[in-house]
């Protein structure tokens, strides 16, 4: 377990400290204006209003005399004692004329008056004014900070809610996580959260069921492997087995059925060769200017003796001219074949396999080729047809029906070209297969770095 605070604490920690930093520069900044404004009160209002009151009797009077009463009455709400002595000590007005003797020596006065030549000193003894000033702040002070306790306890708790609402989804996909590290491709974060955690759980979500279908088509190829091995080698072992007891002579007609099942076994081989490097981004294509007229029709003289043992016709339309394409000119081959090995075993006796090619896209943008048979279509099955070791007919026999590789092989290497390769439905029945190629120039270095592309007459690596 690691000793690192949990999120949760660090939240409550970080709310806390923020806020303790913003009452802490709250209290500074209004205990500040407060000291003033208790200040200016204590000047203007409440000393100045006294002074004022001093000073029109002086005026009034020509002297302090009898304004003892006055003295008392200011100081007692105070329990101050007010003195007025000349500016060289001596007293002449004492708010407590009874009280001990006032010694004036070393204080300083709070009010000077001046009235013509004579300048007279008021002075505060006992609790100051100032005092009660001091204890309106301090008063201010224990309020600030029952306040300020509040806040922290309200934030502290806020944080705590906060954070709980935030860790608890993150615990969950934490969790998920865990069982994904530890192969359980079943397991979802699932829905909640705020946002952005919502966002990952999606994402961890997504990516468990890439890996979860990931492993299931691993699976399935493994299965689909096994079983395209075990009927050339079960016969393979057969014939050997049966010539090596002596219960069978090695005939040539025997000799060629061993090579027809070697020549299975080197053929799906290949495939799982081609789909495993394409996989990987090691299949390297050196790409060239292509004729796609050319291709195409090199392809359809290579099927025409196998449409012709079937009972199927090829018909070659291609559009002229046609905009050269940069691309690998034995697998583009490779794809068209491949397309057209299809068509042909899909169609009945008697039908026709169609390839044609012309533009695609604004200003002739890409090179379109078509491969139509006139078979059954593929209804729901259009997307289907490009997995691996999938057929449209389980019946079929794998000797007749090939591996299941072929349209998986083609596509990849049309992806590889940047280019597309689909199929669907024919209106008048059978299904077409389309192949996009970007028409222009054979693309840089740079731009062939990301796709496993070489330019022609560069040499792959080794």
């Amino acid at each position: 377990m690691s000793g690192r605070r949990s999120l949760r604490t660090t939240l409550v920690l970080a709310m806390v400290g923020v806020t303790a930093l913003a009452l802490l520069a709250a209290f500074v900044v209004a205990r500040r204006g407060a000291e003033q404004q208790l200040d200016a009160f204590y000047e203007s209002y409440t000393l100045g209003r006294d002074v004022r009151r001093l000073d029109d009797y002086r005026t009034e009077q020509g002297s302090w005399d009898g304004v003892e009463p006055i003295l008392a009455e200011i100081g007692e709400p105070y329990d101050e004692r007010l003195v007025i002595a000349t500016d060289g000590g001596v007293v002449l007005a004492d708010s407590e004329p009874d009280g001990p003797a006032v010694d004036l020596a070393g204080l300083v006065g709070d009010v000077e008056f001046e009235h013509g030549d004579e300048t007279t000193v008021l002075y505060t003894l006992g609790r100051a004014r100032s005092d009660l000033v001091a204890d309106t702040r301090r008063g201010i002070d224990r309020w600030y900070l029952v306040a300020g306790g509040a806040a922290l306890v309200v934030a502290a708790g806020t944080a705590w809610f906060v954070g709980r609402r935030i860790v608890a989804p993150l615990t969950t996909v934490a969790a998920a996580a865990e069982r994904m590290g530890a192969g359980d491709l079943s397991a979802r974060a699932g829905p909640g959260g705020p946002r952005e955690v919502g966002a990952v759980a999606a994402s961890l979500d997504a990516m468990a069921e890439a890996l979860e279908a990931a492993d299931e088509q691993r699976r399935a190829m493994v299965s689909d492997v096994a079983h395209e091995l075990r009927s050339p080698v079960a016969n393979l072992r057969a014939y050997t087995e049966a010539m090596v007891d002596g219960v069978a002579e090695p005939t040539g007609d025997d000799l060629a059925v061993v090579l027809d099942e070697v020549h299975r076994l080197d053929h799906l081989i290949g495939d799982l060769q081609e789909l495993a490097l394409a996989d990987a981004g090691q299949l390297r294509l050196v790409l060239e200017p292509v004729d796609v007229r050319e291709v195409v029709e090199r392809t359809a003289a290579a099927v025409a003796a196998r449409a012709a043992a079937a009972g199927v016709g090829v018909v070659v339309d291609v559009a002229a001219p046609l905009p050269t394409v940069a691309a690998d000119r034995a697998r583009l081959r490779q794809i068209l074949v491949n397309l057209a090995d299809n068509a042909i075993r899909h169609s009945p006796d008697g039908g026709e396999v169609r390839l044609s090619a012309g533009t695609d896209g604004d200003h002739d943008a890409a090179v379109r080729v078509d491969v139509a048979d006139a078979g059954v279509g593929l209804g729901d099955d259009a997307e289907r047809v490009f997995d691996r070791f999938w057929r449209a007919d389980a019946s079929r026999a794998r000797a007749s029906g090939g591996a299941g590789l072929g349209l998986a092989i083609s596509r990849r290497l049309a992806e590889l070209h940047g280019g597309t390769l689909t199929a669907a439905d024919r209106p008048e029945g059978g299904a077409r297969f389309t192949l996009r190629l970007p028409a222009g120039p054979v693309p840089g270095a740079q731009e062939n770095l990301g796709r496993g592309v070489l330019p022609s007459g560069a040499r792959p690596s080794p």
